[in-house]
């Protein structure tokens, strides 16, 4: 089995969660050893503020990054 690439991406609503689950769908079908993971940004303030939580988020939950 073929190790996929995680790419995290942060989404601030249920609009831009849709998108991403439909892209991880689209990458699926073509067969791409690629997997896209949406973090919720939802409430985070200015860009800098979200670029933190998202940072945050992302060592709690995928230490190695």
């Amino acid at each position: 089995m073929q190790k996929r690439k995680l790419i995290l991406l942060g989404c601030e609503g249920k609009s831009e969660r849709a998108y991403a689950a439909l892209l991880n769908r689209f990458v699926r079908e073509a067969g791409l050893p690629v997997q896209i993971r949406s973090l919720n940004l939802e409430h985070a303030g200015d860009p800098l503020s979200r670029v933190q939580l998202l940072l945050r988020k992302t060592r709690k939950q995928y230490p190695w990054t």
